[in-house]
Formats: structure tokens, C-alpha cells, sequence
């Protein structure tokens, strides 16, 4: 049933709560190997690390080895290099059992996903799941050092784990509860943020056992209750929940408890509705073969549909459910039974074997080390609070650029003459940059950058600013936004500082200058009050410069997820009455020229729709609703305030045809942000535009 949820939330995004398969999961996973290692410790009265990761080895490591190294060799073959060697990274850090905190690191978010996804990603409830075996042994072996020390234990080895798995359950409970409100992204990786879920496992597990030592049960009737209605929240939260529910807390405790109460219903009464359905053949064939199911379905998904895009998606997605499933039929009869049936053949060598004391402390300085980095990486994703920002705080000469001197295209005619050529063709062009070694952090805008560029983080202290053009310019124009915005640099800089311009830029990530709030992609904690306050920095900031043009662009994204709910034609007037107060705002500063740039056309990422099985025409897109609800609502904006504004769709479109690349040059980075080059590109024909829009200013 866990791994059913989740197949299906990957193949058809339905049940939308069907990623609450993996706590179903950590909760079995802590129920049993909790059972395991606490009869070991009753029985012998310590815990053999060796024998114990040796099981682990042999029941984890063949498959997982098996479906990296498949996964990777398919990758190449169907992808251009750049994204296949970033999935190789991705294979090296899952088969290290670190694959959560690498796509932590990278910004990966698992129920926002924007980007490329990787076919390994689901790795990670595996990395986090072994990293907590690292840890949790190490306390039992504590706790039967201490009960026994080679006598017969002083009280029952269940009570006292009992206490301490509720502690550290209700610690990583808090931990998860307050990294998921701060960064939620990271917090779905983070591993203390999910010892609660098997610790909730192991603790039912000693709770039954506490019973049967005391030679009680619950009835019947009582048990058939726990157990069905465990059953039916489970269902019922697969359903309700979504990607945008806080996760993993308290969003988990629903599917942890209620697991908890099938778990333990089913354990004191077999028998029952519930018991019959989850003992039905079929379903305890899939139980067998659940793990290989779980490996080989993301790849198989993503592949497929990447390798077969002129296909109808339904089909792709039914043709790698069944290519998942005969690929796991051959790897649990192939490759998992074998490892079983060795690793037994190894345990009967070991019982006659006298193990050395070295063989013995190996495994406990290896479990030392690695669970002391899990804890330093978790702290580590932990930043320091967000602070207080003002405009005096800006730092004015915090990143100085210069124009790019790219070849640019003169007027809107000669980009819609290139766009025209590239949606005639039917192979892929050498392009730049090249799909071999596309990077989003290299080939976007230098004003992208975090660090170095002037696209910040909302609530920082001190936002950076870009410069461009000499300090003593006759003339000003300032760029304010959020990211997209800062993908627009290139452009500016370069029709602007040519022509003895300064340029200055000032853009907060997510964080629209528009007066419409709305919650950024990946959910933050106060965004909403901080890009508030982000946006009086930006208006405040341009305003004070007095420039003689202050150019105003954010993404169409906020438009649809507005935080009033409102969609169709009343997101449209929010949006047009947000655009007329900024530009108020803008105006009661003093700035007489105010342009509202629209924003590059959205669409698919070329890393991930660009294939070597496919042209250039499976990457294309159409202009959709909430680019044309935007243009419409910022176009009345300008007209009822006497600003201007700068239609881009001849850039990128023809009608309603938009290519991903126009004469070799890649338009988009990702789904939304436009290249460095062809950000330069334009460069002439904005000019030739803001000097027919402005030709008072000299342009």
C-alpha cells in the first residue's frame, strides 16, 4: 500500500497526498527493525553491528547498485551530457547513502518541483532511512551495555528503549515542526526531521511488546476498530493532503499515526476487513517485491516520458508502470533473493567463526562518525534568522558589471526573422550555450547570482545592488523586480551603457514589485511580511536615486497563486490595481519615466525537454492564460497611469509559437529565466523600442 501511494503520486499526481507512502513506510520500516534489534539485545544481551549492517548490505546495496548504474547508462543515451553528468553526481551521492542532503544542497524541492527532475531523486527517503540505522543501533547498544554489562539485565531492555525513543522522538518532532516553518524545502530532507516517523514505528512495536510481557491485548472489536479507522485516515489523508501542506510536520502525523494504528490494531487482532485487504495475495506479492518497485518506477517514469514526448503522457506513464513492474519481478527473483540467500550463507560462516575484537569496534567507529556528520549537516541547513532590512543598509558597491559586447539583433524584425527560422526546424542546432553543458548557474544572467549579483533573498540585511556603465553617467535608469527582473540585465545594460547610460539593479527572489501579495513557489515563513518589506526597499531605494527611467519586471508566477485566491479576470484587476500603486509609489518619490517590462514567455526547461531522441519542436511552447491575464492587467496599469509599457511576446513568440532557441542561441536557462546570451541578443532591439518610447531622454 506505501509504495502504491507513491507510484501513483509520481505517474498520475493523484492521490495529490500519495507522497505520505514513504512515512507509511518509515513507520513499518521502524516497527520491525526496532523488533529485531531489541529481541537480539533480550536474547544475547548486546548487538552485533557487523551482523546487523551485513544484512543491511545485502538486502539494500544489490538493487540500489543495480538501478543507479541502469538509470545513469540510460540517462546518457537519452540526454545531452550536461543533464546526464548531473545525474551521475546524483547516482555517486545515493549509493553514499547522502542523497538527501545533495539535493537539499542543490534546492531541490521534492513537492515544488521546478526544474530538471532528477530520475534518482527518490533516493533520498533511502539515504535518510539508512542514516538513521547509523545512529539508532549505537543507542541500543548503549542502552545493553548499560542494562547488562555480561550479568542479566537489571529491568526489561523495552521499557528503557521505550523512554528513550520517546524523547528523541519528541525532539526530532520539534526539530521538524520549526525547520519546516523556516525552510520547508530543506526540512523534507533533513533526516532528524523524520526520526520521528520510525522512532513512532519502533514505539509501537515496544509498546506491543510491553503488552505480551505483560500478558495484555486489546479486544477484538477494539482492534478491528484501531486497525480500520488507521485504514481510513490513511486513505482519507492520501486525498486531502497536497504539496502545499507543511511537511514533514505536522503535515506527517497524520499518516505516522495512522499507521501507527494499523500497525498495532493489526498486531493484536488478525482478522477484520482491514486485515483481510491488506492480506490479499496480490497485495502480499507487491509486499515482496515493494522495494525493487519503489527503485525502478521514478526512472522508469521520467525516462520514458523524456525519451517518448510526441507520445500521449497517459500511454508513456502506463508503459513504464509496466515496464517498472516486470523490471522488479526480474530484479527481486535475480538480484534481492540472491543477496538474501548470501547474506544467510555469510551468517552461518560468522556463527563459526570467533569474531576478532577489531572486526567487532570497526562498524561502532564507522556508525560514530558517519551519524556525528548527519548531525552537522543538519545544522548546518539551519540560517541564521532573517533580519530587519532598510535602504540605508543597501550595499551600492556590492557587484559591478560590465555590458555584455555579445552581438545583438537590431530591431523587433530581425528577432521575430530568427524565431521564424528556428520553428521551421526539425534537428537540433549546435547551440549556445551548448545542451552538453547547460548550467543554470553559469549560463543565466550575472545579476542571478546570490553572492555576486543583485538578485537577494527577501528579509536580508544588506541587499546587494549591480552596476553598470561609469559612476558619472549624464544619465540613470534603475531596474527593479524579483529574479526575472535580474534575467533582464543583459538586455538593459546593453542598450543603455552603450549609449553613455548608468544602469543600477536592485531584485528580491519570489518577490514581485507589484502591490498583489502573493506566497512564493517554494513556501517561506513570513515571505508575505518580508517581500512587503522588500518592495518598500526596492521603491524607496529607486526613488531616492532620482533616475531618469526606472524599469519595473517580475514573473507572470504570482498571478496564479495570488494570496487572496482570486483567479481569471478578478487575479487580473488585483494584479492591475498592484501595478498602479507601485507605480504611484514610484511616482510620489519623484520619478517622472516609469517602464513595466513584461516578462520572458514561461515555459519547458530545454534541460529537461531537450533530448537526443527528440528535436528542437517537442521543447516548444504557447502562450498561456496567465501571461496574457498579466500583459492585460499591467497594460491597463500603464494607461491609467500615463507610464509605459514594454510588450515582449515579439521576442519570444510568433503568434502563439514559442521556440526554446532562435539561430543557435537558447532563449530560457529553466522554465523562466532568459539566458545571459540571449538576454544580450536583445539588447538592440530594446533600445530601438525605449528610443521610440522615450525620445526625450536620448537613448
Amino acid at each position: 500500500m506505501a509504495v502504491g501511494l507513491v507510484i501513483a503520486n509520481h505517474a498520475f499526481h493523484w492521490p495529490t497526498g500519495g507522497y505520505i507512502g514513504v512515512d507509511v513506510f518509515y513507520v513499518i520500516s521502524g516497527y520491525l527493525i526496532t523488533r529485531i534489534l531489541t529481541r537480539e539485545i533480550r536474547e544475547t544481551g548486546t548487538l552485533s553491528l557487523s551482523a546487523f549492517y551485513l544484512r543491511r548490505v545485502y538486502r539494500i546495496l544489490p538493487a540500489a547498485i543495480v538501478v543507479v548504474v541502469v538509470t545513469v547508462a540510460a540517462s546518457y543515451l537519452v540526454f545531452y551530457d550536461g543533464r546526464a553528468d548531473a545525474i551521475a553526481a546524483d547516482g555517486v551521492a545515493c549509493l553514499l547513502f547522502v542523497a538527501n542532503w545533495h539535493f537539499a544542497r542543490l534546492g531541490t524541492d521534492y513537492l515544488h518541483a521546478g526544474s530538471a527532475v532528477s530520475p534518482l531523486q527518490h533516493y533520498w527517503s533511502l539515504s535518510v532511512e539508512e542514516q538513521f540505522y547509523a545512529g539508532w543501533p549505537l543507542v541500543l547498544l548503549l542502552i545493553a551495555w548499560l542494562l547488562h554489562r555480561g550479568r542479566a539485565p537489571q529491568r526489561p531492555v523495552a521499557a528503557t528503549v521505550l523512554r528513550i525513543a520517546v524523547v528523541i522522538a519528541v525532539a526530532s518532532l520539534a526539530w521538524a515542526c520549526l525547520f519546516t516553518l523556516k525552510r520547508p524545502s530543506m526540512a523534507y530532507f533533513d533526516t532528524f526531521s523524520r526520526v520521528f516517523e520510525l522512532l513512532a514505528g519502533a514505539i509501537a512495536g515496544l509498546v506491543e511488546q510491553r503488552w505480551r510481557e505483560r500478558g495484555r491485548s486489546l479486544s477484538p472489536p477494539i482492534a478491528l476498530s484501531i486497525a480500520t479507522t488507521g485504514l481510513l485516515v490513511l486513505a482519507v489523508s492520501s486525498l486531502l493532503l497536497t504539496n502545499g501542506s507543511p511537511f514533514p510536520a505536522p503535515g506527517a502525523l497524520i499518516p505516522v499515526l495512522s499507521s501507527v494504528m494499523i500497525i498495532f490494531g493489526g498486531a493484536q487482532f488478525a482478522g477484520g476487513p482491514a486485515w483481510r485487504l491488506l492480506t490479499l495475495a496480490p497485495l502480499r506479492y507487491l509486499g515482496k517485491i515493494s522495494y525493487s518497485l519503489y527503485l525502478w518506477h521514478f526512472p522508469a517514469i521520467i525516462l520514458l516520458l523524456a525519451a517518448l514526448q510526441t507520445w500521449p503522457s497517459t500511454l508513456v506513464t502506463i508503459i513504464a508502470l509496466l515496464v517498472t513492474f516486470a523490471l522488479s519481478v526480474l530484479s527481486y527473483r535475480h538480484i534481492e533473493t540472491v543477496g538474501i540467500r548470501r547474506r544467510r550463507e555469510r551468517e552461518q560462516v560468522g556463527r563459526r567463526r570467533r569474531i576478532s575484537p577489531r572486526a567487532r569496534t570497526l562498524p561502532l567507529i564507522a556508525c560514530l562518525a558517519f551519524s556525528s556528520a548527519i548531525v552537522l549537516f543538519a545544522f548546518a541547513q539551519m540560517d541564521a534568522p532573517l533580519g530587519d532590512i532598510s535602504g540605508s543598509a543597501i550595499r551600492q558597491s556590492a557587484s559591478t558589471h560590465r555590458a555584455s559586447p555579445a552581438t545583438t539583433m537590431a530591431s523587433d524584425a530581425e528577432v521575430s526573422a530568427a524565431l521564424r527560422r528556428s520553428l521551421a526546424l526539425t534537428a537540433w542546432p549546435t547551440t549556445t550555450p551548448s545542451l552538453d553543458v547547460l548550467d543554470t548557474s553559469l549560463d543565466a544572467a550575472p545579476a542571478m547570482d546570490l553572492s555576486t549579483g543583485c538578485r537577494n533573498n527577501v528579509g536580508v540585511a544588506h541587499p546587494h545592488i549591480c552596476s553598470y556603465g561609469a559612476s558619472d553617467s549624464a544619465r540613470t535608469a534603475v531596474v527593479i523586480g524579483d529574479s526575472i527582473a535580474a534575467s533582464w540585465m543583459p538586455t538593459v545594460s546593453g542598450a543603455l551603457v552603450p549609449r553613455g547610460w548608468r544602469v543600477l539593479g536592485l531584485m528580491f527572489a519570489s518577490c514581485s514589485p507589484i502591490e498583489a501579495d502573493a506566497p512564493p513557489p517554494v513556501p517561506q515563513a513570513d515571505f508575505i511580511s518580508l517581500c512587503r518589506a522588500s518592495r518598500k526597499v526596492m521603491t524607496d531605494w529607486a526613488a531616492s536615486l532620482h533616475p531618469d527611467l526606472v524599469i519595473v519586471s517580475s514573473a507572470q508566477g504570482p498571478i496564479a497563486r495570488l494570496s487572496s485566491g482570486a483567479t481569471g479576470p478578478a487575479a487580473q484587476q488585483e494584479w492591475t490595481a498592484g501595478a498602479v500603486k507601485t507605480i504611484q509609489q514610484l511616482r510620489s518619490g519623484g520619478v517622472e519615466n516609469v517602464l513595466v517590462l513584461s516578462n520572458a514567455v514561461s515555459g519547458k526547461d530545454p534541460a529537461e525537454c531537450a533530448t537526443r531522441l527528440s528535436g528542437p519542436k517537442v521543447c516548444e511552447t504557447n502562450l498561456d492564460s496567465d501571461y496574457k491575464a498579466k500583459m492585460k492587467g499591467e497594460a491597463e496599469a500603464a494607461r491609467r497611469q500615463h507610464a509605459q509599457l514594454l510588450d515582449t511576446r515579439n521576442w519570444f513568440c510568433v503568434g502563439d509559437r514559442c521556440p526554446i532557441e532562435a539561430d543557435g542561441v537558447l532563449i530560457r536557462v529553466d522554465k523562466a529565466h532568459l539566458t545571459a546570451a540571449w538576454a544580450a541578443r536583445l539588447a538592440g532591439a530594446m533600445r530601438a523600442d525605449l528610443q521610440a518610447t522615450y525620445p526625450d531622454l536620448h537613448i
